[in-house]
């Protein structure tokens, strides 16, 4: 087993290359922040310090009269570009995919689960899918921001070589857990408006107590002022995709129909904002990694086709809205190839369910490759993750 004591101290440099060489970590040129949204773009100044990961390492440098122009933020988290091409006639478009993990609370799985009393949780993530296009010597520009996160209570896991899934545990009062999610879900509110919570978590065995708490914990919000800005919706992925039904996850978009329609996403026209997102899926399962990048993707491409029709952008059917099977298939792969990075930051391994993402269907390949990053994660939690922790905390100097 791994020391319990390991510290910042026992860190090497090869531990923070090794972190460094994760293939996670993104900046960009020019003028486009990379921490910052598409929306955010023109009104927000300088850098958001939730996903700045070499902050720190850039200390020595913020006080040089150039700095503005050394320093390039970087996130962890993800970046995709993919094209299409238009039909005769019409413009063709990029869609961009960008995942930053937030670097408060940040780290490795059973290592930081929850909350903390500043009411940061651990796996923070803001999603957002970008949409590129010139439209009659236009630039148009849409998108749509999600957000994951640990659910925000006090709870942990506790590694162990005898189980795959430790059983949660929760801690400290029911006021204590109260706090600590109110002010996660005021800054949430501050930053987004309005919060849709998908709850993903089973509503039996293991998972059951966490999720009911969580559940009342919610009730108890809105019932202290938080009604208007909070609506919650639970569904056990587990239970509705029982026998390898995962179609049925389909039904989470009928269910969500109303507030998904309310919410809209940012567009602007040469520069000039349109709209704006008025509204935000909040995300989550135990690890929100393999069950959330499914139904994240799933929401992801319903406002896809939204923002497609709005732009005038082609589809294959222009009476329905029917992707090209090409670009489909690229739009499956770049929500696949997101999950595993964000998997690989947290647990060390790709995501679980990730044939599902990537093809629409589960297949006996994707189920062995999830038996195998089962194991992997199992030996990483229980022989590696303290280090990685360790390095993850000395490299964002916490």
């Amino acid at each position: 087993m791994q020391p319990t004591d390991v510290t910042q101290d026992h860190v090497q440099a090869h531990d923070i290359k090794a972190l460094l060489e994760l293939d996670t970590f993104f900046y960009s040129e020019g003028s486009w922040d990379i921490t910052r949204t598409a929306e955010a773009q023109k009104i927000a100044a300088g850098p958001d310090e939730r996903f700045f990961w070499n902050l720190h390492a850039m200390k020595p440098f913020l006080q040089l009269k150039e700095s503005k122009n050394l320093i390039r933020p970087m996130i962890q988290g993800f970046v995709e570009v993919r094209s299409a091409e238009g039909r005769a006639g019409q413009a063709g478009f990029d869609v961009a995919l960008i995942s930053r993990r937030n670097k408060y609370r940040a780290g490795l799985r059973y290592e930081r689960r929850g909350v903390d009393a500043q009411g940061r949780v651990a796996n923070f993530v803001e999603t957002e899918m970008i949409v590129f296009a010139k439209v009659e010597d236009r630039t148009h520009i849409g998108s749509f921001l999600q957000i994951r996160g640990s659910i925000p209570l006090y709870w942990q896991q506790i590694a162990s070589t005898k189980t795959l899934n430790p059983t949660p545990i929760l801690e400290k009062s029911d006021e204590e857990n109260l706090a600590a999610m109110e002010l996660h879900i005021s800054e949430l509110e501050k930053l987004y408006k309005t919060i849709v919570i998908v709850d993903l978590v089973g509503q039996e065995g293991r998972e059951e107590p966490l999720g009911t708490r969580f559940k009342s914990s919610v009730k108890a919000l809105k019932a202290k002022g938080h009604d208007s800005t909070l609506l919650y919706h639970d569904y056990d992925f587990h239970v509705q995709t029982k026998g390898l039904n995962y179609d049925n996850v389909k039904t989470l978009l009928t269910n969500l129909e109303a507030e998904i329609e309310s919410m809209k996403h940012f567009w602007s026209v040469d520069g000039d904002p349109m709209m704006s997102q008025t509204c935000i899926l909040r995300t989550n399962c135990m690890d929100c990694l393999d069950r959330t990048n499914v139904v994240q993707s799933l929401f992801a491409r319903h406002m896809l086709t939204k923002i497609l029709v709005k732009l005038g952008l082609p589809l294959l059917d222009p009476d329905t809205p029917t992707l090209s099977p090409s670009f489909e298939s690229q739009f499956k792969n770049m929500w696949a190839d997101n999950g595993d990075a964000l998997s690989t930051a947290y647990t060390g391994t790709g995501a679980l369910k990730a044939d599902f993402t990537r093809t629409g269907v589960r297949n006996v390949k994707g189920m062995l490759n999830d038996g195998l990053n089962s194991v992997t994660r199992l030996y990483a939690d229980n022989f590696q993750n303290k280090m990685k922790q360790a390095t993850v905390d000395l490299f964002l100097g916490v």
